[in-house]
C-alpha cells in the first residue's frame, strides 16, 4: 500500500501499478516520517484537516503511530 499527499487530499494505491485512489479528502497538511524505537521500527502520522473557520480556538490535528505485528516481514 503506498500513500501520497497533494491537491487538498490524502491518496493511495494497492500497488505501484494500480491507480491512485483519493483516501481522505479536505487535507490542510500530512507527513508520515519514521519513529524508530528501540524493538521496532514505527512510523508516525501527522495529519491537519482542512477547515473553513479562519478563527478556530482548536485546530483539528491528529497523530497516528504504527507498527508492524509481531512476526511480519516488511
Amino acid at each position: 500500500m503506498q500513500f501520497a499527499f497533494g491537491n487538498g487530499a490524502v491518496w493511495r494505491r494497492a500497488a505501484a501499478d494500480a491507480s491512485w485512489q483519493e483516501f481522505l479528502p479536505r487535507v490542510a497538511s500530512s507527513t508520515m516520517s519514521a519513529d524508530p524505537r528501540t524493538r521496532v521500527n514505527a512510523w508516525q502520522w501527522e495529519l491537519e484537516l482542512a477547515t473553513k473557520q479562519t478563527n478556530a480556538r482548536v485546530k483539528p490535528l491528529f497523530t497516528f503511530l504504527a507498527a508492524p505485528q509481531t512476526g511480519a516481514k516488511p
